[in-house]
């Protein structure tokens, strides 16, 4: 298939799109990304503090685009190694979500 002359134009123009549109800027209750992983609290399972930060973690999927949902999955499998099925659904779902979306707005 060959890609049109303005193929990365239009690559680029839906992602801003989407960031305006589905996407809008949110702040985390605690701090950012980096702070979530730099507390020990991820890695000790079966805590409260483990449990309150899953639920920060699932929270934050729903809100990422695309580009930052795959970040997040290569992040949390090759580098954390982290084996939640909660966390694991919520990036599914927001991968879903965001392909949906994406699908929405080409076809528009």
């Amino acid at each position: 298939m060959h890609k049109t002359e303005d193929h990365w134009e239009q690559v680029r123009r839906s992602k801003s799109y989407m960031a305006d549109h589905y996407f809008p800027p949110f702040a985390l209750k605690d701090g950012n990304m980096m702070e979530m992983f730099k507390s020990e609290a991820w890695k000790t399972e079966g805590t409260p503090e483990y449990e309150e930060w899953r639920e920060a973690m699932i929270e934050l999927t729903t809100k990422l685009n695309f580009d930052a949902v795959v970040d997040l999955a290569l992040y949390l499998s090759f580098e954390a190694k982290l084996n939640d099925k909660y966390i694991w659904r919520a990036v599914e779902a927001a991968a879903l979500d965001n392909l949906h979306l994406y699908e929405l707005k080409h076809s528009c």
